[in-house]
């Protein structure tokens, strides 16, 4: 959720500018891809080459990404051997001005480790992965690391209140239900974006927490829900 997230934003577009890799890390659901997207569109704003991609699992997949914006795009890039495309990456030379953008990195291996080494030769990297215990690897330490939190309780209640303002809810209401919110959700924006979601597909409008608090009990919103809005 881009609410409140100027700061993280300006600091990871600076930090490619600069051609400064990048580890963006963050538990579920705190808006971390939201992030990367819109860091991806402010640079191409800029006239900066960059790339979003958002399934790391695949080196073809990565190769393809980072040889396309290099070279011309023609109908032979999809014959071209795994080995051929990182051939033709090391022979492209450095390009400070190409950021890849990876969302949803998993865990490394060494053939994707390996490939990432590369690519750090000659791109700009900027990676997004779970805050997990475990879900990185060490090889992301070298990286500048930019943590996303859950939103403070003022911006939190502050994006929540506006929303249910525009649901035309009272200003009694709306504090005594976005305190409620916030309580549940703990600021995950996620998590606040699915709760928000949730009352606004209601057929009638809620007026009590406990009904909001029943949709946490039910398991139709977790604490961490992951959102990509």
């Amino acid at each position: 959720m881009l609410f409140g997230r100027e700061k993280e934003i300006r600091k990871l577009v600076l930090n490619m500018q600069r051609g400064i890799h990048t580890l963006v890390f963050g538990a579920p659901g705190v808006g971390k891809s939201a992030i990367l997207k819109e860091v991806s569109n402010r640079l191409s704003r800029d006239e900066i080459d960059v790339v979003y991609v958002n399934d790391c699992r695949s080196r073809r997949i990565l190769l393809e990404e980072a040889v396309k914006i290099r070279q011309s795009i023609n109908a032979q890039i999809k014959n071209m051997s795994v080995k051929d495309l990182r051939n033709a990456l090391l022979k492209s030379g450095k390009k400070q001005r190409l950021c890849l953008i990876l969302d949803h990195l998993p865990k490394l291996h060494h053939p994707l480790q390996h490939l990432l080494e590369i690519m750090e030769e000659s791109c700009v990297l900027a990676f997004g992965v779970t805050g997990l215990p475990g879900s990185y690897d060490l090889h992301y330490w070298k990286f500048k690391s930019l943590e996303i939190k859950d939103l403070p309780r003022k911006a939190a209640l502050s994006w929540i209140g506006a929303e249910l303002r525009n649901m035309s809810y009272s200003k009694e209401l709306e504090k005594t239900i976005a305190s409620e919110i916030f309580r549940l959700t703990g600021g995950n924006p996620g998590s606040t974006s699915q709760t928000l979601y949730a009352i606004r597909s209601q057929s009638v409008p809620i007026d009590d927490p406990i009904r909001i608090r029943r949709m946490f009990v039910d398991g139709k919103i977790s604490r961490f829900s992951d959102s990509s809005i």
